[in-house]
């Protein structure tokens, strides 16, 4: 009974990027049930709870002659982006003005906030390199491999 087919590679692309949109995705398309919803409520838990401590994605400033740039803000934009669904919400909640979660510059925590988003998007690109090295990096699925063992 063959469970496990063989991926192409756009739907290994795909596989990957809905990986990195929806943590633990991948996962629970491969099957893996209960590894996708571990990521997914740890991940998505960690980013809430720094949203909960008025927290929020904050576009830093690009150009490098600007006063304001700062290769810190930078990199930590890049981390916190690893929660891309969560990331682009945020975004999109602070360019279009919604009223659902306030982030508080000027909060005690905000700063706290902006680290528990930045771990819950690292640890996004952490979780979408195993789901690739599990699953696509070699070019066949697990029970290609353990067909070939076996023979």
């Amino acid at each position: 009974m063959e469970l496990e087919r063989k991926l192409s590679v756009g739907s290994g692309v795909g596989l990957v990027v809905g990986s990195w949109l929806v943590p633990g995705l991948g996962f629970v398309l491969r099957r893996n049930y209960w590894r996708g919803a571990a990521v997914f409520l740890i991940l998505n838990g960690t980013f809430l709870l720094g949203l909960l401590l008025h927290g929020t994605v904050l576009v830093p400033e690009f150009r490098y002659y600007s006063p304001a740039f700062n290769i810190v803000n930078l990199l930590t934009f890049i981390g916190q982006l690893g929660n891309a669904g969560a990331s682009l919400f945020c975004l999109a909640h602070d360019r279009l003005q919604w009223d659902i979660l306030r982030a508080d510059e000027t909060h005690p925590w905000f700063d706290l906030a902006a680290l528990y988003l930045l771990v819950s998007g690292c640890m996004n690109y952490f979780c979408v390199g195993s789901f690739y090295d599990r699953y696509l990096a070699a070019g066949k699925t697990q029970g290609e491999e353990r067909a070939g063992g076996e023979q």
